[in-house]
């Protein structure tokens, strides 16, 4: 059984830092999981704070994502961690504006 809880829940953490720590560490211990051939349960505990860009109350729905030239997740992700820090902090603003 593998139970997964780890995660940076810092809303002010560099985006390309908890992209490494919440997707890339996720997506790595389910490659690790993988190999073990008896495992037999992988649960993951995510986070409350989904769909942080929403104000007030955040409804028990899936909200559509909205990435930058249509983008998929995996290649937001693969962008993100092509940037610099100066790119990085506009990117995050546009995401979370303050």
């Amino acid at each position: 059984m593998i139970l997964h809880v780890a995660a940076t829940i810092k809303f002010s953490e560099r985006l390309d830092k908890a992209i490494r720590l919440n997707v890339l560490g996720t997506l790595n211990l389910l490659q690790f999981g993988k190999q073990c051939q008896r495992l037999e349960c992988f649960c993951h505990v995510s986070t409350a704070y989904a769909n942080c860009n929403q104000r007030g109350v955040v409804k028990e729905k899936i909200f559509h994502s909205y990435l930058p030239n249509g983008m998929s997740l995996e290649e937001f992700c693969a962008h993100v961690l092509q940037l610099g820090p100066p790119d990085i902090k506009k990117l995050s603003d546009w995401i979370i504006p303050r």
